[in-house]
């Protein structure tokens, strides 16, 4: 508990709820639901047709830079779980 809420070393002033509670809602499985259907629920990446456990549905433009452009289908991309994982490392190691 020593290193949990605001004594993290990535506490950013509590908005992990929020961000939750955005995709979790109806809009958000609508849009994502929206972007797989788009991209006939293939990897845009290295275009294998995606199961259930293995499709992400990605934002072209971060979903916590462009609060806008959320819902945006066209701000969507269909990915595989690991073509995800090469998409997101930037950001991942630059932390």
């Amino acid at each position: 508990k020593e290193h949990a809420g605001e004594k993290h070393h990535n506490w950013k002033g509590g908005i992990t709820k929020e961000h939750n509670k955005l995709r979790g809602s109806l809009e958000y499985v609508l849009w994502r639901n929206a972007v797989y259907k788009k991209d006939y629920w293939s990897c845009q990446v290295c275009f294998k047709h995606c199961e259930a456990g293995d499709i992400v549905a990605h934002h072209i433009k971060s979903f916590a830079n462009f609060p806008e452009l959320r819902f945006v289908i066209s701000n969507g991309v269909t990915l595989c779980r690991s073509c995800h994982m090469v998409v997101e490392k930037p950001y991942i190691t630059r932390t």
